[in-house]
């Protein structure tokens, strides 16, 4: 009988698949394929509070889609590599390949006294040569808090659960997006990359 009330109390929470404005950074002059290791799924968080409900979030879906957003601002030309065969069994006619490996959404229950709500947003993306070297990876979190006023304890999370999940999101992403700008490995792949365009 329970499995069918929380069933019967399923909310999905309303996520933006994309960024209002894409990140502007220079281009890397580069052909490259993005694709994706994690397992499409939502993350369904059951609300111990308020109307106890379970609150079901599309995040590793969203996730996909604001990285794609963002491998299209890095490169000046991005190939979505489709998930099978793996891309390394034949490596692709392309200048590289990046991966999406990780996207973590972690969430504590809080309280109105002195316990805030956490949500704890990772990503893990890799660089490759076509041939499966990896050029580097780089690792970002961030978190946000949200402490309830009293009332809100007889409220559902949903009204500004998103608001913490879509702030991590951005700042995540943001700390890898200077990351990756900032690498020397990463520069002295596009160089590479330029000789060999040059050499053509």
């Amino acid at each position: 009988m329970a499995p069918l009330l929380l069933t019967a109390c399923t909310i999905t929470l309303p996520l933006k698949p994309a960024f209002e404005e894409p990140p502007l950074f220079p281009q890397i002059e580069a052909r490259v394929g993005s694709a994706c290791t994690i397992p499409i799924h939502t993350f369904d968080y059951v609300e111990t509070g308020g109307a106890g409900s379970v609150i079901r979030i599309d995040f590793d879906r969203v996730s996909l889609a604001r990285f794609g957003q963002v491998f299209s601002a890095l490169f000046s030309d991005v190939t979505p590599l489709p998930p099978w065969p793996p891309w390394r069994e034949t490596p692709p006619d392309l200048d590289g390949v990046i991966e999406l490996d990780k996207a973590h959404l972690a969430m504590v229950a809080g309280d109105d006294l002195h316990n805030p709500e956490r949500v704890t947003v990772s990503y893990r993306v890799c660089l490759y040569t076509p041939e499966g070297i990896e050029v580097n990876c780089w690792e970002s979190h961030a978190e946000q808090f949200h402490q309830r006023a009293a009332f809100e304890s007889y409220l559902s999370l949903e009204g500004y659960l998103s608001t913490l999940i879509e702030t991590a999101s951005r700042e995540a992403i943001a700390r890898f997006m200077l990351d990756f700008e900032r690498d020397p490995a990463v520069k002295a792949w596009a160089e590479q990359v330029a000789e060999r365009r040059e050499g053509q």
